[in-house]
Parts: C-alpha cells; structure tokens; sequence
C-alpha cells in the first residue's frame, strides 16, 4: 500500500508542476523525488533538464490505484519473512518440555536468525559480512537481556 500511496503523491506533485509550471516549491520537490531513483547520480545540470521534461507535459486526470501483480508480490514476500523469522523462534516454546530451556533455545534461535540477517545483509550490501553478523548478535542478545532486566 505504500508503493500505491508515493505513486499517487509522484503523480499529485507532477500534475500540480505541470499546472503551475513556475512553481519552486514543485520543482524543488521534483528534484528531491528523483533523488530515491537512479536519476539521482545525474548531476544539477542533467537532473534540471528532466524536470523541465516532465514541467513540459501536460497534467493528467486522476486515476484510480489499485494493487497491481508486484504489489501482491511484495506482500507475499513481506508475509514470508515475518513467518521465517518468528515461527523458528516458536518452535523451542512447543517442543522443548522444561520452560527454562525452551526460553534459551528460542533465544538462541533469535540471535541466531539476527547472525544471519545481518550476515545476508552485509553481502548484499558489499559489506564485511563476519562484522555485520556479530554486530547484529550482539544486538539480539542486547534486546533479550533489555526485555529480561525489566521484566517483558
């Protein structure tokens, strides 16, 4: 729903330049929009010259929006990561009798899955993936032992 919700406000802020082709305010959001795309490593000169492609148009009705294929793509996607990383920590709780060693074994497959994600993370990102995964141990331990100490 986000993704519909930015292509509206991509949409508004274009029919409103192209209405009001002088407007600063417009064009300098214009030029601040481009900088969450690939358009933002053209430089000034490049970027100006895209805004005035875009001021040249003329404004669009209104449409309607709704969930498209990649949409619903992503939300499967969104659904499967939340399922993959809370159901294993579940698992000890259901399986492992004593309570005291359920509770370690989820958290140990907590700080496990932030080991991974941190790891993932860094190798995606060009990144040292050993330091991504400890730092992001380090930190799983952290809110476990946080939520320990106060009581949650």
């Amino acid at each position: 729903m986000v993704g519909l919700v930015d292509q509206a406000e991509e949409d508004g802020l274009v029919n409103s330049l192209r209405r009001n082709k002088q407007n600063q305010q417009y064009i300098d959001q214009l030029k601040d929009a481009l900088q969450g795309t690939i358009l933002r490593k053209l430089n000034d000169q490049d970027q100006t010259k895209v805004v005035d492609m875009v001021r040249e148009g003329t404004p669009e009705d209104i449409k309607k929006y709704g969930a498209s294929m990649d949409d619903l793509k992503s939300f499967l996607a969104i659904l499967m990561m939340d399922f993959i990383t809370v159901f294993p920590v579940l698992i000890p709780l259901y399986i492992v009798d004593d309570i005291r060693l359920a509770v370690f074994w989820s958290h140990f497959v907590a700080v496990l899955l932030f080991i991974i994600i941190g790891m993932t993370w860094a190798k995606h990102l060009n990144k040292n993936m050993l330091l991504a995964g400890a730092t992001m141990g380090i930190i799983g331990a952290a809110i476990i032992a946080f939520s320990f100490y106060f009581g949650w």
